[in-house]
């Protein structure tokens, strides 16, 4: 039975990608507790922001529940919850970085990489989000982008303190590089 289950999901998933509709990613790893859990939480945050009389306030509902709808795997209201936290908080850590992910699962690169160089204009010296910057680039085929943000991040005081990163962040642009020529 579990096997025709998730050949029926694979298979609608696939009539809605096909079809235009928004993308959902593969949730089936999540318990029937773990789904109805999440969708508490939601529905908590949705009342909360109801009743929220600050841009503080209704940005922590925001960004709650745009979270569980991102667990839950409907990105698209996941997108537009962010989207609202971005408008209270142009620079909000964890909404940049979360819909970075949420576009690159999407394989929808250059959105992935907007948000992720959002992310990155406020913490240029971050190395986890200098990688995934260099990661999202050299996706996109920005090979030269890539290796002038290592260059930039290889002179500051933090990169001179992070040689094996940057090491292996060069290796990784340059067998794009050789890969890219052949």
């Amino acid at each position: 039975m579990k096997t025709y289950t998730k050949f029926m999901a694979i298979i609608m998933t696939s009539f809605f990608v096909l079809s235009g509709c928004a993308y959902t990613p593969d949730r089936s790893y999540m318990t029937q507790e773990a789904t109805a859990k999440e969708e508490k939480i939601l529905q908590d945050a949705k009342d909360k922001y109801n009743q929220s009389k600050t841009d503080d306030e209704k940005q922590k509902q925001l960004f709650e529940m745009a979270f569980r709808y991102q667990n839950l795997g409907d990105y698209d209201n996941a997108i537009s919850s962010y989207e609202q936290v971005l408008k209270i908080s142009p620079t909000h850590y964890q909404s940049l970085n979360n819909l970075a992910t949420i576009y690159e699962e999407m394989k929808e690169i250059p959105k992935a990489l907007k948000y992720e160089q959002k992310l990155y204009e406020n913490n240029v010296t971050d190395p986890e989000v200098i990688n995934d910057v260099i990661r999202l680039l050299v996706e996109n085929k920005q090979l030269a982008e890539a290796k002038k943000l290592l260059e930039t991040f290889a002179v500051s005081s933090v990169g001179k303190n992070n040689l094996e990163f940057i090491s292996g962040q060069y290796v990784f642009i340059t067998d794009a590089e050789k890969k890219a020529t052949k």
